[in-house]
């Protein structure tokens, strides 16, 4: 009989490997945080655009088109609010909800009004322009004017109304948006909308608005005429609104030492 070692025995069992749970579950973890992270950063980039740093990031994706130009008979459904009407609304809000309605109005015009929740807001009244500037690279709106309204009906609200345009047409802007010239905007033929509300510390409510149909305007003792153009793109980091305090203080200063 014998007894020596056959070549198919193992002398010595190799010792079975331990799973190591630990590091598995720090791996899944790790990989479960990575892709959670992602959908909060493609939430946060694509649902809101209206931030400065969303709106750079989804521009190198050329996933945003700039502001376009709509058709009277085309324009997003909205409702026509007077400068009574503009007040009530905004005035009633706490910060918190006019911060969100402020996203939502900036959002809506980035978004070409493709994905509105309920009526677009749209200025309707009489308004007189106190002051008036060409917009520059601090601005949220590079190219055009602004023209500082005060409502006529109502003398809690203010407006400024932009006036987007190629820098060709600002002769003929300036020559136009004289302080003392009153805009009349009807619901028949005009259709600016509104994109930023703000509170004063006085109580008044200041309105930011555009026309969505970037019009032509005839200039008084037919000097000739110039277009509005959508921008391009928007600086966002400028914020809102473009009339900032300090220089709406300055302009009405100026009002209250000539009256």
């Amino acid at each position: 009989m014998d007894y020596g070692i056959s070549p198919y025995d193992e002398p010595y069992a190799r010792p079975r490997r331990r799973i190591n749970y630990f590091g598995w579950t720090v791996a899944i973890l790790v990989l479960t945080g990575f892709a959670l992270a992602a959908w909060l950063g493609s939430f946060y980039i694509f649902d809101q655009p209206e931030r400065p740093d969303s709106y750079r990031i989804l521009q190198r994706l050329h996933k945003i088109e700039p502001p376009k130009r709509f058709e009277l008979t085309a324009a997003p459904a909205g409702e026509f609010l007077n400068p009574q009407q503009l007040y009530d609304r905004y005035v009633g809000m706490g910060a918190a909800e006019l911060a969100r309605t402020n996203a939502e109005l900036v959002r809506n015009y980035i978004r070409n009004y493709q994905q509105v929740r309920g009526l677009v807001p749209y200025v309707v009244g009489r308004y007189t322009i106190i002051a008036a500037r060409q917009l520059g690279p601090g601005d949220v709106f590079t190219s055009g004017m602004v023209a500082l309204t005060n409502a006529v009906d109502n003398g809690e609200l203010l407006m400024e109304h932009l006036y987007p345009a190629d820098p060709e047409a600002l002769p003929l802007m300036k020559q136009t948006l004289n302080v003392g010239l009153e805009i009349k905007l009807e619901r028949t033929h005009d259709i600016s909308a509104v994109i930023h509300a703000e509170r004063l510390i006085d109580g008044r409510i200041m309105v930011t608005a555009v026309p969505l149909l970037y019009g032509s305007y005839t200039v008084t003792r037919g000097l000739g005429s110039f277009r509005l153009e959508p921008p391009l793109t928007l600086n966002l980091t400028a914020g809102w609104p473009l009339v900032k305090a300090q220089e709406r203080t300055a302009i009405e200063q100026r009002i209250a030492e000539y009256q």
